[in-house]
């Protein structure tokens, strides 16, 4: 009997590690130490897919004139009604330049509809491709675009490379490379305006997210580093309204 008992419980472990090691659960425990960069993963994940079918719900009753935001976690966690009043957030973090022209179409219904749409997106592509190479999918993602409705391109955020020198130090270099070819994009579109969002979030020049403005990770904004950002965009749109 307890042979048998032994037999089943070493059969049991066992059947329980092919199942981990099939699905990502231990990728996610690794990812969570730090023993794995997120490169390894997979780069559209559940958490992308679950995200986008709750956003396609929306899609049909987000009112005519709205603004609407395409971006990853910085613009997820960006109350986007304090940029403009009737605002729709489809951020969605960890989100890549791959990822939004994967998502676009589901949005299409009301993008045609917009009064502005903000992209903000790239940070997450330094794991994953060249500045080179993402702002080919930049250009292939304004081209995919309603191309009557206005568009707001928000530049690449500063890092804070200071709290995590090893995973954030690339980011500064490939930011300015990418933020250099976004901008040369947007001038070559009549409807298409480059905001360099990380205006007041860099005070002393150094290239960095100042410390006082980020969460303590380096990358994302604080209640603080967003009232900045939020007013650049605004900034943005009070032009834009004023020039028509």
């Amino acid at each position: 009997m307890k042979r048998f008992t032994l037999a089943y419980v070493v059969l049991l472990h066992a059947v329980l590690g092919v199942v981990l090691w099939k699905s990502d659960f231990l990728d996610s425990i690794k990812y969570r130490l730090g023993l794995v960069v997120p490169a390894l993963q997979s780069e559209l994940t559940d958490y992308y897919y679950q995200v986008l079918s709750y956003h396609g719900r929306s899609v049909e009753v987000v009112p005519d004139d709205s603004v609407i935001f395409i971006g990853d976690s910085i613009t997820q966690g960006l109350a986007v009604s304090a940029v403009y009043p009737l605002s729709v957030n489809y951020g969605i973090g960890g989100d890549t330049t791959n990822g939004v022209l994967e998502r676009l179409p589901v949005y299409m219904p009301a993008l045609e509809r917009a009064k502005y749409i903000v992209v903000a997106i790239g940070i997450n592509d330094t794991y994953h491709r060249s500045a080179d190479q993402a702002i080919r999918n930049y250009a292939q993602i304004l081209d995919n675009l309603p191309q009557d409705r206005r568009v707001i391109v928000s530049a690449v955020l500063p890092v804070d490379d200071t709290v995590n020198e090893e995973k954030l130090s690339p980011r500064i270099e490939w930011r300015k490379e990418f933020n250099r070819e976004l901008k040369r994009l947007a001038d070559e579109r009549s409807l298409v305006t480059f905001v360099d969002g990380g205006i007041g979030l860099d005070t002393d020049g150094d290239g960095r997210l100042d410390p006082s403005l980020h969460d303590g990770a380096g990358v994302h904004l604080n209640g603080a580093g967003n009232l900045i950002w939020a007013k650049n965009l605004r900034n943005a749109m009070l032009s834009l309204e004023t020039a028509d």
